[in-house]
């Protein structure tokens, strides 16, 4: 099936839309490559430290250590993706490229092949992490490249990622089914007696994993432009990224979305802990089938985000983007409020309170701002002339995987700090030095996190009308070689900037040479 659609060719009405189905659908799929990092940032920590007996600061290294090896890999595939020429496009062979060490890197990730002492398992983890993070940004840059190639218009952007998310949260929700039911331990103690156990959910998720970017190979479509002129250098790489922190709408879109990123994370990393040590992992009867509290809990979150999901794609459709999102702040805050005063003589159902109100809040942190990303070309476009979304995504994979690895840096520290390990990872066992080790990351952080995060969103300006402004003088200019601007558009392109009107693209004339070789899209 030839994924590519000629735009000429008049399709009926309803075979549109279950081609558009399916483009959404087989896109959105892709996004489960990303899964692998939410069940990574939930259980991951635990295994290194419970299963594989690495000490929290070790078991936090081999998880940040990776995201520095990040720092070559990532802003590198973002320019072989912008100067890759294939008839499949430039985003879509890499898909293909990375399904095999995905899968191979992922089953790594959990089986150690029988290798002892503290020393050398370390020393594994830390390759093998690092392994499966390169097989990672082979997929997940282009995919992060491939949407701003896809679709041009604002609103259909937001059904993209709206998708996208959704299928997210229920291969999370079915990944962490198939985590407690291959990993069935009540304590910290249980953990060191699953070894098999680990290597078949490496195996099973690891499969997972790799096949959607297979499915979003077939289904994706892929405008096709002109490859990136410059070679690939470490002076074209610093050139390229300079370029795009120019932007006053690029630095604020990368701070939201990655500061957000780090909240979240502190989170997730603190959250499993944090049951262990205040209930157990508690196992109950929900029409004659064993669920433990852990499956229960993530999946009660999940339940409440979907909620939110669909409250904020209304508010984001109706009002705006930023509405959403300081709209989340304060039922985030609540929540990290209500665990904070929470003991292991506390009603576990003021606990799920507390989640209810997570869940209603955590898309402020994670999907409004991925909805941001897909702009940033075309401002990219109004500024330079040029779009690079392959060195968006390289900058944007770059910065998640740093944040992840110093939220789980940052969380085997303060645990190592305050003497959290297998022993007091129970409610019997607590410590009060180690419950507010977890409390200071479940709580204390986010709270001050969403607060920043608040008066930050304020200031972002990009809305549907004034996109739609961008990429018709884009469109403009590209056809007549200039683009009229009346003073409040010229206004409007420096405050979404910060650049004079006279430093852009969008001001100057094109010559008829350029007119000629310009790509309309």
């Amino acid at each position: 099936m030839n994924s590519e659609i000629d735009a000429s060719i008049e399709i009926p009405p309803k075979e549109r839309k279950l081609t558009s189905a399916w483009h959404i659908g087989s896109y959105a799929i892709g996004n489960m490559m990303s899964a692998a990092a939410d069940i990574n940032g939930i259980y991951y920590m635990n295994f290194l430290m419970f299963a594989m007996k690495l000490s929290p600061i070790l078991a936090g290294v081999v998880t940040s250590a990776s995201r520095v090896w990040d720092g070559v890999t990532d802003p590198l595939m973002g320019l072989i993706v912008d100067r890759t020429r294939t008839r499949f496009g430039a985003s879509r062979p890499w898909l293909l490229a990375c399904i095999l060490p995905i899968w191979l890197g992922y089953f790594m990730l959990w089986y150690c092949f029988g290798i002892e002492g503290q020393g050398a398992r370390f020393l594994y983890f830390l390759l093998a992490y690092m392994f499966f993070s390169t097989a990672s940004t082979i997929g997940i840059v282009p995919y992060e490249a491939l949407l701003p190639r896809m679709v041009r218009d604002y609103k259909k952007r937001e059904n993209y990622t709206s998708a996208r998310s959704f299928l997210e949260g229920v291969s999370g929700a079915f990944s962490v089914y198939i985590y407690e039911l291959l990993i069935p331990v009540k304590t910290a103690a249980d953990y060191p007696g699953l070894t098999k156990n680990f290597m078949w959910l490496g195996f099973v998720l690891g499969g997972m994993f790799a096949i959607s970017p297979l499915i979003t190979f077939f289904g994706a479509k892929e405008t096709p432009q002109p490859a990136a002129a410059r070679r690939i250098s470490i002076k074209g790489l610093l050139h390229e990224y300079k370029d795009l922190l120019r932007s006053r709408l690029y630095r604020r879109c990368l701070f939201l979305s990655l500061f957000g990123m780090f909240v979240a994370h502190v989170q997730t990393e603190s959250s499993i802990i944090f049951l262990l040590m205040l209930f157990g992992n508690r196992h109950y009867n929900v029409f004659s089938i064993s669920l433990s509290l852990i499956f229960l809990s993530i999946n009660f979150e999940g339940a409440s985000n979907v909620l939110s999901f669909i409250l904020n794609v209304f508010l984001m459709k109706k009002k705006s983007k930023k509405h959403a999102m300081l709209v989340d702040f304060p039922l985030e805050i609540a929540a990290a409020v209500i665990f904070l005063f929470i003991t292991p003589g506390t009603p576990i159902w003021v606990y799920f309170v507390g989640l209810f109100l997570t869940g209603l809040g955590a898309s402020c942190l994670a999907f409004i701002p991925r909805t941001m990303i897909p702009e940033l070309p075309d401002v990219d476009e109004l500024i330079f002339g040029r779009r690079r979304e392959g060195a968006a995504a390289g900058l944007l994979s770059l910065g998640k995987k740093v944040v992840q690895g110093a939220a789980a840096l940052s969380f085997g520290t303060v645990l190592s700090i305050f003497g959290l390990d297998a022993e007091t990872a129970s409610p019997d066992k607590t410590t009060f030095a180690s419950l507010f080790a977890v409390k200071f990351m479940l709580c204390i952080i986010p709270i001050v996190g969403c607060i920043i995060l608040f008066f930050a969103t304020r200031k972002y300006n990009l809305d549907a009308q004034r996109h739609n402004m961008i990429q018709a003088k884009i469109k403009q200019k590209r056809a007549s070689g200039m683009a009229t601007c009346a003073p409040e558009e010229i206004a409007v392109c420096e405050d979404v900037t910060g650049l004079s009107f006279d430093e852009l693209w969008i001001s100057k004339a094109l010559t008829e040479e350029e007119i000629s070789q310009s790509v309309i899209i």
